[in-house]
């Protein structure tokens, strides 16, 4: 069924039959031929018995269809079996005149389903009310045409999308057994049923934001679709308060071939029209796909697609040898990745150890982690900040690829990322934002029913992060769909250290971030997830997945984009912004992409752990600013000069 389609509706099913009269095996064989054109959606099905010329054709508009499981048919019970044994001819006539007037149409897939990938089925089993493991992606273009939802839809027929990723086309049909089903209101060639056509903002950034919290908490019945995106078509330049309506006009893809359909291609047609801005809001389940993995599929539907695959391919080559290898290089580079899980396993499991013994010491000194205590006076309060479904958002563009990773190699080694950088400047706008709660609650401590005072806030001098990782690098690998590859880490990084400068905050964080990289746990979580899905109760996974996290303060994940231009059909994204789904027991998640040479920042929070989203973020690019002063004056000492 899966070979016949992705041949695509004209195929066809024939099956022969060993032999026997019609009305036994090839009887049989009808039957299943039937139940198997209905399952995958084919137009046509054709039978064939060895023991006499037969044939018959299936149209799946003509209503023929089974009213019991296919496995429980008999002479008895089959609407398609008669009481005495006809000819063939006999059967194909009354099949083309449907004398039965109870057969019932045949379901799209109720025998034919596909497991989730285990961390997709544990992303299902493991989200809470508050919680739902949705990924939410912002993109932002400059449009001369507007981006319809047929417009979109042709570039996603266009790209082959349902064919190269089908599992956009999938839904949940059993989600304790972790099993999807296929869509059967709509081929696999139409996507309207995704796709939402709405009004530009009147508010621009604070309504934007609102859309995306609502993207981020509403949910939706995951037996019909796993994915929505909204889209607004067109606004003026500016509007919507992503784009500034003073950027460049002069950008055209890097593959001028291949920029979809010459209509919509403005500057080929030589059209003039003012440029305007459109803006794609999707959104998607975690039990279709890694945030990673979705961004990755979507660069599929760019101009530059071949390019980027060609990269990818490239680069597979590089790391992981290329096919031409003889076998036993292979599966030495396999052993040596075995080896590596073992022999890693022990130090990543003591760490991790330290970690939980560190995050019962605060619990058991204070009652619970800062976090926790904060989220208990939330619970007490009647206000917008109780803890629910609400979200603290927001997102800035703030520096350059470039220049982050020139201040990381400058103040921390040539070995240090970009998203050691940010991490550290996250740690300073956590430690930053417990101290305004501490200042909050002493000047609010004399309230009646204040029962928090500032010294019952637990100090962290070490606040714990978790970092997810993609354990393909961000990428789709050649030949492969989108998936969750995905695992994660723990790491301890400097918290409320006043005594720290920022370069040794920079420096610290840089070697626990390298120690912990080092380590296999990003594999053996993703493994540990895999088994615990596969082996425990759906309760203890949700619960074991509460409790696993030590403590966190924040989730910080990086993701790495493109970096040059990307179009879709002519029009040049400006903007991608991805939001963090917060996962049960972590209110802060923060989002580190790099976009065309362009690093963007994106927070999603509790309210009751960040008010102001706005000002945390601004925190973070105070740390950041402080690394490129400092990295600068450290330049400017050694008599070199660099320009980023």
């Amino acid at each position: 069924a899966s070979l016949l389609r992705s041949l695509g509706q004209k195929a066809s099913i024939k099956i022969h039959s060993a032999g026997g009269s019609c009305s036994s095996s090839g009887g049989w064989d009808f039957y299943q031929a039937v139940a198997a054109a209905g399952a995958v959606g084919l137009t046509t099905a054709s039978v064939a018995s060895a023991s006499q010329s037969f044939s018959f054709n299936y149209n799946k508009n003509k209503n023929f269809g089974y009213d019991k499981p296919m496995n429980s048919w008999s002479s008895s019970s089959s609407p398609w079996y008669p009481t005495t044994s006809p000819s063939c001819t006999s059967m194909e006539a009354a099949a083309n005149n449907n004398v039965n007037s109870n057969i019932k149409t045949i379901p799209s897939s109720p025998n034919l389903q596909r497991r989730m990938t285990a961390i997709g089925h544990f992303s299902l089993l493991s989200e809470t009310l508050e919680n739902p493991s949705i990924n939410t992606f912002v993109l932002a273009l400059k449009a001369r045409t507007p981006w319809t939802t047929q417009r979109f839809a042709d570039l996603w027929n266009k790209r082959g999308m349902p064919a190269r990723h089908g599992r956009f086309h999938f839904t949940v049909q059993d989600a304790e057994r972790g099993h999807f089903g296929e869509i059967s209101s709509v081929g696999s060639d139409n996507v309207d049923v995704f796709m939402t056509e709405t009004l530009a903002p009147v508010q621009p950034r604070a309504e934007i934001l609102q859309r995306i919290q609502t993207a981020q908490t509403e949910r939706w019945d995951l037996g019909e679709k796993l994915w929505q995106l909204d889209l607004i078509p067109w606004a003026k330049k500016g509007s919507l308060g992503i784009l500034s309506s003073s950027d460049d006009e002069n950008d055209t893809p890097l593959d001028e071939d291949n920029n979809g359909d010459d209509n919509h291609d403005a500057k080929a047609s030589g059209d003039n029209s003012e440029t305007g801005e459109a803006l794609l809001l999707l959104r998607g389940h975690h039990a279709l796909s890694d945030g990673a993995s979705m961004a990755a599929a979507l660069m599929d539907l760019s101009d530059e697609a071949d390019q980027l695959r060609d990269r990818i391919q490239l680069e597979v080559e590089k790391r992981l040898g290329s096919a031409s290898w003889p076998w036993w290089k292979r599966w030495f580079q396999k052993l040596l990745f075995v080896l590596w899980l073992v022999t890693g396993s022990w130090p990543a499991a003591w760490y991790h150890f330290q970690l939980y013994l560190s995050h019962l010491w605060i619990r058991l000194r204070h009652g619970g982690n800062p976090w926790q205590r904060l989220e208990q006076e939330a619970s007490n309060r009647n206000d917008s900040t109780k803890p629910g479904l609400e979200r603290s958002l927001s997102f800035a563009t703030v520096a350059t690829v470039d220049q982050a990773k020139w201040v990381a190699q400058t103040l921390a080694g040539r070995r240090a990322t970009l998203n050691d950088v940010f991490c550290a400047a996250v740690s300073q706008a956590l430690a930053k934002q417990l101290q305004w709660h501490r200042e909050r609650l002493q000047a609010t401590q004399t309230i009646p029913g204040n029962h928090l005072t500032p010294q019952r806030l637990a100090h962290l001098s070490r606040v714990h992060v978790a970092i997810p990782v993609h354990l393909k690098g961000g990428v789709i690998l050649p030949g492969e769909s989108v998936g969750n590859s995905i695992g994660a880490f723990l790491v301890a990084l400097p918290g409320e250290r006043p005594d720290l400068t920022p370069t040794q905050r920079l420096q610290s964080s840089h070697q626990e971030l390298y120690r912990a990289k080092r380590r296999p746990t990003a594999f053996l979580s993703h493994y540990i997830a895999k088994l615990a899905t596969q082996t425990l109760p759906t309760s203890w996974v949700s619960y074991m997945f509460a409790r696993v996290n030590n403590g966190a303060s924040c989730v910080v994940t990086n993701v790495r984009g493109p970096d040059h231009p990307i179009h879709l059909q002519g029009d040049k994204v400006e903007a991608a912004f991805g939001f963090v789904p917060l996962a049960p027991g972590i209110p802060i998640g923060v989002g580190v992409a790099s976009f065309n040479g362009k690093i963007q920042l994106t927070l999603t929070a509790q309210p009751w752990a960040v008010p102001d989203a706005d000002l945390f973020l601004s925190w973070v690019v105070e740390e950041y600013l402080d690394l490129v002063r400092v990295a600068a004056a450290k330049e400017a000492s050694d008599g070199t000069i660099t320009s980023v």
